[in-house]
């Protein structure tokens, strides 16, 4: 029996386990507390372990039980990518990845050296002193409302892997100090041309 499906019968025990003991839990919040290998299929599996019930030992599933587990995850599956599909982007880096766009990429359509957009999407530029020339470009770019690009300037910006190996280690990473736009573009590898059109637009 391959490892994952033991390791998903063991949670369909314990989840079952917690029912028993009269400790009634979501199968959502259950799942969120689950191994993140686990938690694509597990919301499905436990729907299919109530409707059917779950063995004593490992057995292979009848057709028909296979049939109703496969039913539910696909239709997991679809509402998950169908919410996920509408829900506008909340950040300038959700925006250029929907439209499939690398930084580099967006950033030659914006004529702007690539560390600066990096700088921007992570939060290191201060949203006020954006020039509203780069908002509108990022609007037409991106297709968005130009309040929409403004509140993605303003949202948290999101962790780096830099950030996340700090978490897992138990350490602090040091948060970056955003500066003015014209600081960052003065630190930043722009060509004299960048430098004179952005310079002119701050």
């Amino acid at each position: 029996m391959p490892d994952q499906e033991q390791l998903m019968i063991d949670a369909a025990i314990d989840y079952l386990a917690l029912l028993d003991a009269h400790t009634p839990t979501r199968i959502d919040d259950f799942v969120a507390t689950a191994d993140p290998a686990l938690r694509a299929e597990l919301a499905a599996y436990l729907e299919f372990v109530l409707a059917v019930g779950q063995p004593g030992e490992p057995i292979q599933p009848t057709p028909a039980e296979q049939a109703i587990s496969e039913r539910v995850t696909a239709r997991v599956h679809t509402r998950l990518r169908s919410r996920l599909q509408s829900l506008p982007p909340r950040t300038l880096t959700a925006a250029r990845a929907a439209h499939k766009l690398s930084s580099a990429m967006l950033a030659r359509q914006l004529d702007l050296p690539v560390d600066l957009l990096v700088r921007i999407e992570r939060g290191g530029v201060q949203a006020a002193t954006i020039p509203p020339k780069l908002i509108a470009l990022l609007a037409t770019t991106l297709q968005q409302a130009e309040a929409d690009i403004r509140a993605m300037l303003l949202a948290p910006a999101p962790a780096t892997e830099g950030m996340r190996l700090s978490a897992r280690s138990g350490t602090v990473a040091a948060s970056e100090v955003a500066i003015s736009f014209d600081d960052a573009l003065r630190a930043s590898t722009a060509t004299p041309s960048q430098r004179a059109t952005w310079s002119a637009a701050a």
